[in-house]
């Protein structure tokens, strides 16, 4: 799913939506968003939103229970922006790596 501006250029997309994905939190089947990205500058104009409306419209039509995402902790906009769209926090996972720990929030929206 691509996000266009008002000249038709690509301002984000959606990596996709995994259909009857179990969260890693409660491991209860709902639909997992993939990441949201946006280039900077065209933050802040409803594409976000109008994105993140069609995979919920998607996810009530699929009879899906919740939409669920994982957002980094570090991700404070994008943590605030799920808020602001209902999302609760089920809970925190950690990601390593050889060189950091990513922390990771599990977020979900009942439908």
């Amino acid at each position: 799913m691509v996000a266009t501006g008002r000249a038709g250029h690509s301002a984000g997309l959606c990596q996709g939506v995994n259909w009857r994905r179990l969260d890693p939190i409660r491991q209860l089947a709902g639909a997992e968003l993939q990441k949201i990205y946006f280039l900077s500058g065209t933050t802040g104009r409803g594409y976000g939103k109008a994105m993140l409306s069609e995979v919920v419209e998607e996810a009530r039509r699929r009879e899906e229970p919740f939409v669920w995402l994982d957002v980094l902790k570090s991700n404070i906009q994008g943590e605030r922006f799920y808020t602001r769209e209902r999302f609760k926090c089920l809970g925190e996972l950690s990601f390593q790596t050889d060189l950091q720990d990513i922390g990771i929030k599990v977020m979900a929206l009942p439908l």
